[in-house]
């Protein structure tokens, strides 16, 4: 009887169904930032710098991130690392890497793209773009 418990517990384990399973895309664009980018993950990633005696909160660079991660735009929309786990891989037409300071990138984003970017466009978007062309 503790044998089958065994199996059944490594095949939940192993299929991912604890916890939420990473795509294939997620994995490629995180090895991308950490090796093309070259971006460090650390304590201070998307940590905004708040004082707790303000009672006025007015938008200034002080409100950004200190150390933001690469920003990452996928068909046009900026959008979180983690909503990558909702495509796969083969959707993918094209990833183009940014480097940390690419004047292009800060002249479009600011600080948002102080970190570089990573720009993704599916085979859809692509698609789409050709037709309206």
């Amino acid at each position: 009887m503790k044998q089958i418990y065994i199996i059944i517990l490594s095949l939940i384990f192993s299929s991912g169904a604890l916890g939420q399973h990473k795509s294939d895309l997620y994995h490629r664009i995180d090895s991308l930032i950490i090796h093309e980018i070259k971006y460090n993950y650390d304590s201070t990633t998307d940590v905004i710098n708040m004082t707790s005696n303000s009672k006025l909160v007015i938008r200034s660079v002080s409100q950004f991130p200190s150390n933001p991660s690469p920003m990452i735009i996928l068909d046009g929309e900026i959008v979180k690392k983690e909503e990558l786990n909702n495509y796969k891989l083969r959707q993918v037409g094209s990833i183009e890497v940014f480097q940390k300071g690419d004047s292009s990138l800060m002249a479009l984003y600011s600080t948002l793209a102080t970190n570089g970017a990573i720009i993704i466009r599916s085979k859809k978007f692509i698609r789409k773009n050709k037709q309206e062309n």
